[in-house]
């Protein structure tokens, strides 16, 4: 009897953890923190809930690509990064479409950003 009560305890603990980081669920990711935003674009940080992979889900909002020049840029991004591997750049996990939003599920890059390089390193 003891032993349910701490386990309902615990499963109530971690299911109020759950709720204060406000993460959200898309397909078989656990979507959490912003990392960045563009004109089309957002990125969250994710972690794929089977195998716990660490990962950035580029969300693009089909409403704001809706020009057929972005959605030829998009399709051209995807291409490209499905052709590219190599150890030095992010590689595509997967493509995943809803009726809104595409998700480019990709590598998550530990460290600091291009402008945070930029802005940090000496100037020669």
């Amino acid at each position: 009897m003891q032993e349910s009560v701490l386990l309902l305890s615990k499963r109530m603990e971690q299911t109020a953890e759950f709720q204060a980081t406000n993460y959200t669920q898309m397909g078989d990711y656990r979507l959490g923190r912003h990392l960045g935003a563009g004109s089309y674009a957002s990125v969250k940080q994710a972690v794929h809930r089977a195998s716990g992979l660490q990962t950035a889900i580029k969300i693009y909002d089909k409403m704001k690509a809706m020009g057929e020049m972005h959605r030829r840029n998009i399709k051209r991004e995807i291409a490209l990064l499905r052709k590219l591997k190599h150890p030095t750049l992010i590689q595509l996990h997967d493509v995943i479409e809803s009726g809104t939003s595409l998700y480019l599920v990709m590598e998550l890059a530990q460290g600091r950003n291009l402008s945070q390089y930029l802005f940090k390193r000496p100037i020669p």
